[in-house]
């Protein structure tokens, strides 16, 4: 990656397999667990571009990227609105707010009752696939909506990743 081990994300990839928060609601990518079926950061990233850095139980990823001002910020790409969002932090910033319960917050009005047991038997390498989608009128109601669980990559390709690797760095929808 070239990044230093002093950095927040070459520590996180080179001193472990990756961080599993919230319930497994976040997978914060690393150099991978098969054990736990956790991918590493190499297998979702050509480094083209931009570079996805987590996960979520939805589907939605977190990519580091540079935003209008030429910095690198972490980026979302909501399952619920099919938008890139510039979280305005960067890769240290954001990490740390998560690992200290910011996806409390971030993830508010996407959780439902339940959500921690549904997550918990979610394995790392799959997501919760919601019907109606998130991002229609019917499916703004996630508590009312179906849910079942299906591989990652399922997930990803209904918000429109497509590639066997992150597509974080050449999507049109990125505002």
């Amino acid at each position: 990656m070239q990044v230093t081990t002093r950095s927040w994300l070459g520590a996180v990839v080179h001193r472990s397999g990756g961080l599993v928060l919230d319930h497994g609601w976040l997978r914060v990518l690393g150099s991978g667990n098969e054990e736990y079926r956790l991918a590493s950061l190499g297998e979702i990233n050509d480094f083209a571009g931009a570079v996805v850095v987590a996960r979520d139980v939805l589907g939605g990823q977190f990519a580091w990227r540079v935003n209008a001002a030429g910095g690198p910020t972490i980026w979302y790409l909501a399952p619920d609105t099919l938008r890139w969002e510039n979280c305005e932090l960067g890769y240290g910033g954001w990490l740390a707010a998560m690992i200290g319960g910011g996806t409390t917050a971030f993830y508010q009005h996407l959780r439902w009752p339940g959500w921690v047991h549904e997550t918990e038997t979610c394995q790392l390498d799959h997501a919760i696939d919601v019907f109606p989608p998130l991002w229609t009128r019917e499916g703004k109601d996630i508590s009312a909506a179906s849910r079942r669980v299906v591989p990652m990559s399922e997930a990803m390709s209904r918000i429109g990743v497509t590639r066997g690797r992150g597509d974080a760095g050449n999507d049109h929808r990125v505002h």
